[in-house]
Protein backbone atom coordinates (compact mmCIF):
# COMPACT_ATOMS: atom_id res chain seq x y z
CA UNK A 1 0.00 0.00 0.00
CA UNK A 2 2.60 2.67 0.88
CA UNK A 3 4.99 1.96 -1.94
CA UNK A 4 1.61 2.33 -4.67
CA UNK A 5 0.44 5.80 -2.76
CA UNK A 6 4.30 6.54 -3.45
CA UNK A 7 4.58 5.44 -7.18
CA UNK A 8 1.19 7.15 -7.59
CA UNK A 9 2.42 10.30 -5.74
CA UNK A 10 5.76 10.57 -8.17
CA UNK A 11 3.10 9.50 -11.68
CA UNK A 12 0.91 12.66 -10.38
CA UNK A 13 4.54 14.88 -9.75
CA UNK A 14 5.77 14.12 -12.74
CA UNK A 15 2.55 15.35 -14.80
CA UNK A 16 2.98 18.35 -12.73
CA UNK A 17 6.13 19.18 -13.25
CA UNK A 18 5.86 18.99 -16.97
CA UNK A 19 3.47 22.49 -16.25
CA UNK A 20 6.78 23.70 -15.02
CA UNK A 21 6.01 24.23 -11.29
CA UNK A 22 8.72 22.01 -9.73
CA UNK A 23 7.55 23.48 -6.60
CA UNK A 24 3.99 21.54 -7.01
CA UNK A 25 5.41 18.43 -8.45
CA UNK A 26 8.31 17.96 -4.84
CA UNK A 27 5.36 18.48 -2.79
CA UNK A 28 3.28 15.77 -4.27
CA UNK A 29 6.05 13.22 -3.41
CA UNK A 30 7.20 15.04 -0.12
CA UNK A 31 3.43 14.94 1.19
CA UNK A 32 3.16 11.38 0.62
CA UNK A 33 6.37 10.38 1.92
CA UNK A 34 5.86 12.29 5.14
CA UNK A 35 2.59 10.49 5.90
CA UNK A 36 4.21 7.34 5.20
CA UNK A 37 6.74 7.90 7.62
CA UNK A 38 3.92 9.46 10.26
CA UNK A 39 1.99 5.96 10.40
CA UNK A 40 5.44 3.67 10.76
CA UNK A 41 6.70 5.91 13.93
CA UNK A 42 5.11 6.03 17.40
CA UNK A 43 2.98 9.58 18.49
CA UNK A 44 5.76 10.29 20.14
CA UNK A 45 7.37 11.34 17.08
CA UNK A 46 5.99 14.47 15.16
CA UNK A 47 6.69 14.40 11.02
CA UNK A 48 6.61 17.97 9.01
CA UNK A 49 8.55 19.95 7.49
CA UNK A 50 10.31 23.79 7.71
CA UNK A 51 13.20 25.03 9.18
CA UNK A 52 14.98 24.50 12.48
CA UNK A 53 16.00 27.47 14.68
CA UNK A 54 18.41 27.62 17.44
CA UNK A 55 18.23 29.47 20.70
CA UNK A 56 19.83 32.77 18.50
CA UNK A 57 16.81 32.64 16.46
CA UNK A 58 18.96 31.45 13.34
CA UNK A 59 17.01 29.74 11.13
CA UNK A 60 17.98 26.68 8.45
CA UNK A 61 17.01 26.38 5.00
CA UNK A 62 13.84 24.73 4.74
CA UNK A 63 13.80 21.01 4.98
CA UNK A 64 11.43 18.30 3.46
CA UNK A 65 11.10 16.68 6.31
CA UNK A 66 11.65 16.74 10.15
CA UNK A 67 11.09 14.30 12.51
CA UNK A 68 10.78 16.18 16.35
CA UNK A 69 9.52 14.59 19.58
CA UNK A 70 6.02 15.02 19.88
CA UNK A 71 6.11 14.84 23.75
CA UNK A 72 7.87 18.28 23.78
CA UNK A 73 6.84 21.43 21.75
CA UNK A 74 7.97 20.76 18.67
CA UNK A 75 6.40 23.18 16.79
CA UNK A 76 7.67 26.75 17.28
CA UNK A 77 5.41 28.60 14.81
CA UNK A 78 3.12 27.64 11.73
CA UNK A 79 3.34 29.98 8.48
CA UNK A 80 0.24 30.39 6.34
CA UNK A 81 1.22 28.02 3.67
CA UNK A 82 1.98 24.86 6.30
CA UNK A 83 5.80 25.71 6.75
CA UNK A 84 6.68 24.65 10.40
CA UNK A 85 9.85 26.51 12.77
CA UNK A 86 11.05 23.58 14.79
CA UNK A 87 13.53 23.87 18.08
CA UNK A 88 16.72 22.72 17.39
CA UNK A 89 16.59 20.41 20.11
CA UNK A 90 12.87 18.56 19.63
CA UNK A 91 14.49 17.42 16.42
CA UNK A 92 15.46 13.78 15.82
CA UNK A 93 16.09 13.17 12.14
CA UNK A 94 15.76 15.80 9.10
CA UNK A 95 15.63 14.70 5.16
CA UNK A 96 15.75 16.80 2.10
Amino acid sequence: MDAAEMVAAREKAILIHHTRDIDAAGDEVEKVVRNVIKRKLPTSYYVGHGHIVDSQLNSSNELDIVIADNLSAPVLMNTANGTEYFIFESVYAIGE
